[in-house]
């Protein structure tokens, strides 16, 4: 089974999982920092990972619409917390793709493409988004 792995870095740091043999993803969660490394680290040894996508926002412009609570020092804490985070995974000996935002997408959206029928939030579904159709 080879599989992708999206993340999604922050305070609460998504994990999504796609099985590229299945063709579907099969497992979504939220942990934190350590977690997400510690689960790739467990993780590496039991399946054939393929590739890691990782978002890193853009720390010059922000997409987000005027007036959204995310400010310039969060975008750079984020910024720095993936940056760690995706050299640690390649460390591993893992493949990673750093992928900058591409904008946010509904529940419904993720259900109708993906098929997944979990429940997500806006994080999980950054990180459904960045690893679905590998």
């Amino acid at each position: 089974m080879s599989r992708f792995i999206g993340i999604d870095p922050g305070k609460k740091t998504a994990i999504a999982v796609y099985d590229s043999t299945l063709k579907r993803v099969i497992d979504v969660f939220n942990t934190d920092f350590w977690g997400a490394y510690e689960y790739l680290q467990t993780e590496q040894n039991d399946i054939l990972i393929k590739k890691v996508i990782i978002e890193v926002p853009r720390t010059k412009s922000n997409w987000h619409k005027k007036g959204c609570d995310i400010t310039s020092a969060n975008i750079g804490g984020i910024y720095r917390e993936a940056t760690l985070l995706a050299d640690g995974i390649e460390r591993m000996g893992l493949k990673v793709v750093r992928q900058h935002p591409q904008g946010k997408v509904d529940a419904a959206y993720v259900k109708k493409i993906t098929g997944y029928q979990g429940k997500t939030n806006e994080h999980s579904r950054d990180a459904i988004m960045l690893c679905w159709g590998f």
